[in-house]
């Protein structure tokens, strides 16, 4: 199973992450793989890295801070889309978040459009404007947000439009409580057939 979790800055995305890996990640292995592609003439070929849980899931990109995500190393969205696709080649269950990702859709739509049912959801985070605001302020140390405008649009854009079109596209896109984010994921992987 694929699991692509999507939410604005401060929504949860990394933390449920970070919450996998605190709970299962004693056995994690590091993996990195290397793009096939050179999709920027002016760059050498994207790499990204994550980590093996038991039960054959991989959790992409790195966590060494607060947030983490497929965005590191400011890849092209062909770049995620090709590690993803290597990662499933790889691993039975993928689990990946950024926020990039979660203001995209054609692309995205069309991949999981690819998999028969159950096997790929896209999923949100239901977190409120107040509590996103909330959280990045906290992570900038208490100061004001600089970009207030971009959260804000960002939240209104994957609340209001990106969600809906995944779900009028007949696709797995439910939204995530985010009262209890971790426990929803991990529910939704048991249900797709991840046994750590």
């Amino acid at each position: 199973m694929i699991l692509n979790v999507r939410g604005s800055s401060g929504s949860g995305k990394s933390y449920i992450a970070h919450e996998l890996l605190r709970q299962y990640g004693d056995l994690a292995r590091p993996f990195e793989l290397q793009a096939q592609t050179k999709y920027n003439k002016n760059k050498a070929k994207a790499k990204i890295g994550g980590y093996v849980l038991p039960g054959d899931l991989v959790i992409m990109g790195k966590y060494t801070s607060t947030c983490g995500g497929v965005e590191g190393g400011r890849m092209t969205g062909g770049e995620a889309l090709e590690f993803i696709d290597d990662a499933r080649n790889f691993w039975s269950h993928v689990y990946f978040e950024g926020l990039f990702i979660s203001l995209v859709m054609g692309r995205w739509i069309e991949y999981a459009k690819t998999f028969p049912p159950g096997e790929y959801c896209t999923a949100f985070l239901d977190t409120p404007m107040d509590v996103c605001e909330a959280r990045v302020m906290e992570r900038n140390g208490g100061k004001p947000i600089t970009r207030e405008a971009t959260i804000v649009k960002n939240h209104n854009r994957i609340h209001n439009n990106i969600q809906p079109k995944f779900e009028a596209a007949g696709l797995d896109a439910p939204w995530i409580p985010h009262e209890d984010p971790v426990e929803w994921v991990i529910n939704r992987l048991w249900t797709g057939g991840w046994r750590p």
